[in-house]
């Protein structure tokens, strides 16, 4: 891969190649339920608050949005802002993962491994096992169900290998320009 464009050109094959990694996670949990007829998020929810244990009631989205927002503003969201928020929290922190790796992608081969799907694995064990709960935005990973991680660990490889996919093919495509 020729190295001209800059690290813009690599940021932006990062941003496009996120969103289709995040509608692309949105269709494997859609499947997941579609298949089964639960979320497995939700079900876990359930079953912690039937053995007297209850897990956050928020999502780590829908509070990083909302303490966002009340750091800001100084009151509390509504309901619908609340969701608008959890959105955009897990959009941004995405996108912006999303374009550090388009950028990374172009000069180390080896942030590639795996077409993706070991950068989607790092997103996942850093960001969503260990982050949000370091943050405070999620109870400790011992707390949820083994088929959670299942799910979040391949739903974050699915979002790793369309990420790439789509970078790849922005950047091949930017090349012939």
């Amino acid at each position: 891969m020729r190295q001209d464009g800059g690290p813009g050109r690599g940021a932006l094959a990062g941003l496009i190649g996120g969103t289709a990694g995040l509608l692309a996670m949105t269709g494997y949990w859609a499947m997941v339920e579609g298949i089964t007829g639960k979320d497995p998020r939700e079900e876990a929810q359930k079953q912690a608050k039937a053995a007297g244990h209850p897990l956050p009631e928020e999502s780590s989205t829908a509070k990083g949005g909302r303490l966002v927002y009340e750091t800001l503003t100084g009151s509390k969201p509504d309901e619908t802002m609340a969701n608008y928020l959890s959105w955009a929290f897990d959009w941004s922190y995405t996108l912006g993962m999303s374009a550090a790796y388009g950028v990374v992608r172009r000069s180390i081969l080896q942030a590639r491994i795996g077409f993706g799907t070991g950068f989607g694995t790092a997103v996942w064990i850093l960001g969503d096992e260990i982050g949000v709960w370091l943050l405070g935005l999620a109870a400790a990973p011992a707390r949820y169900p083994a088929d959670v991680h299942a799910h979040s660990a391949a739903g974050h490889a699915v979002y790793g290998a369309a990420l790439e996919g789509v970078a790849a093919g922005v950047e091949w495509a930017l090349e012939r320009r």
